[in-house]
């Protein structure tokens, strides 16, 4: 990086901050008006270190790139709004039209963020709307607007579907091994839907769907917690979802090893099918959705409801069968139905009820904290892939993973690495660099040599930046 960036950057500090002390009204004007000004002058100094990279790339590179003049590109920082300026270069041997600074960067052709700002925005993203992140972005890091915020998180979120369907292809297509290795005697997973209001859609309302698997449960102070807690969601169709679970968790763990699989549900068809894909594997009743259909049936008959959980608890289908057909000749019209459509609920479910054990109940939890809080707030509407999407990058955010669709890849061209410069090279041209910052200095800032030279600012700030560059005044 060429020093005159630093000079002339700390340089604007300088004088920025005297106007901002004139005219600011209290610490709130001055820390922001300070903020602001040092990242004006931290993006002039990480332009800087780009064109002094640029140079560098360009002296170390293959002579078959012929060099074809700069181009600009602008990209928003945390820093605001840079515009970049690199060589293009053209393969004389090839044809291939290539930046090797973008290349060196990692940066994808058509990226309109830094990955830090990305970052920054895909994780305010998944917390709190579009437009409110860019809000909040905007106090800190200036020219950041919802879009942007939305083009953050749909390129994360295209990551991870990406990702979701490569991983069913290699484990369900061509057979591979998921290579999990974590032991467990037993695993409980529960699956639940949510649905969510769309847009652009012929549908009203989407449902995503959530999995959660883990190997118990232990009590923390007050809190219960999950061991190990894996989280898998997406808007899929039924068998691409399980397909995905299951190859997912096998990732994770080592299933052939695994004595008792329990699937968790509400009775929905979709989540009773994920006993296929696993061995040893059983269906339970999620207990609070059927205690719920049991109020919803058998709330205005208290007699009625404790007669059903009675012989619920004992497994006793006849008792249950008999108590809910006293009950429907003690009721009339639409409770009566209720009361039918309830039996048919779990005449479908016996064996759910019946096999039932150690307690699961934790999925209306799970959708809340993972799903809802974000994507069923006042108003929210998605399209189909948007909240495929969105799912996705909130259960990598449960399974701490949210990273890994952070990183930039590869746009296909080959990534260099900038080879520096010889060392007596590197010493000239500083050398020769310095002088020539020496001499702009003392004719730019005379307060160096003139009548406030004894000021602390100047004796103890400009002047140790003029004698790094090792100038005598």
């Amino acid at each position: 990086m060429k020093l005159r960036y630093t000079v002339a950057a700390f340089l604007l500090l300088k004088q920025g901050i005297e106007q901002a002390v004139e005219r600011s009204n209290g610490l709130g004007e001055l820390e922001e008006e300070v903020g602001n000004l040092v990242r004006t002058c931290a993006s002039q100094v990480l332009q800087g270190v780009l064109e002094g990279l640029d140079e560098r790339l360009m002296a170390a590179r293959d002579r078959s790139l012929e060099e074809e003049g700069l181009r600009s590109r602008r990209i928003v920082s945390t820093f605001g709004e840079l515009t970049v300026w690199r060589r293009l270069y053209r393969d004389r041997n090839t044809g291939e039209w290539r930046f090797l600074l973008d290349e060196a960067l990692g940066l994808e052709p058509r990226a309109r963020v830094t990955p830090r700002l990305r970052e920054v925005a895909v994780e305010l993203g998944v917390e709190v709307p579009f437009r409110r992140a860019a809000e909040i972005i905007g106090k800190m890091m200036p020219n950041v607007s919802a879009m942007t915020v939305w083009e953050a998180v749909r390129e994360a979120g295209e990551k991870a579907r990406a990702e979701g369907k490569e991983l069913r292809e290699r484990v369900f297509g061509r057979g591979e091994d998921p290579g999990g290795t974590r032991k467990t005697d037993r695993l409980n997973i529960e699956a639940d839907g949510m649905l969510v209001g769309v847009q652009r859609s012929r549908k009203k309302r989407e449902e995503v769907k959530l999995g959660v698997a883990y190997e118990g449960k232990e009590t923390t102070g007050e809190r219960v917690e999950l061991v190990e807690r894996r989280v898998v969601a997406g808007v899929v169709k039924d068998e691409a979802f399980w397909e995905e679970t299951a190859a997912t968790l096998g990732g994770h763990w080592d299933l052939s090893e695994v004595k008792e699989v329990v699937i968790g549900a509400d009775g929905a068809s979709w989540a009773k099918a994920g006993v296929g894909y696993f061995d040893k594997a059983k269906y339970q009743l999620d207990e609070f959705h059927l205690r719920k259909a049991m109020r919803e049936a058998l709330g205005h008959d208290l007699g009625a409801y404790r007669a059903v959980s009675e012989a619920l608890r004992s497994k006793d289908r006849e008792r249950v069968m008999e108590a809910l057909r006293q009950a429907e000749k003690r009721a009339t019209g639409e409770v009566r139905q209720g009361i039918r459509d309830f039996e048919l609920y779990v005449l479908g479910n016996w064996d759910g009820i019946k096999g039932s054990a150690e307690s699961l109940g934790t999925i209306e939890g799970q959708v809340y904290h993972h799903l809802a809080r974000r994507m069923k707030r006042q108003g929210a509407r998605w399209t189909p892939d948007g909240a495929d999407r969105m799912s996705r990058l909130l259960a990598a955010k449960a399974n701490g993973e949210l990273g890994k669709y952070l990183v930039t890849g590869d746009h296909g061209a080959k990534k260099p690495r900038p080879i520096p410069q010889a060392e007596a090279e590197r010493v000239r041209d500083v050398d020769e660099e310095a002088e020539e910052i020496g001499a702009w200095l003392r004719a730019r800032v005379p307060a160096l040599t003139g009548p406030y030279q004894s000021r602390p600012f100047v004796k103890y700030v400009l002047r140790q930046i003029v004698m790094a560059t090792g100038t005598d005044l």
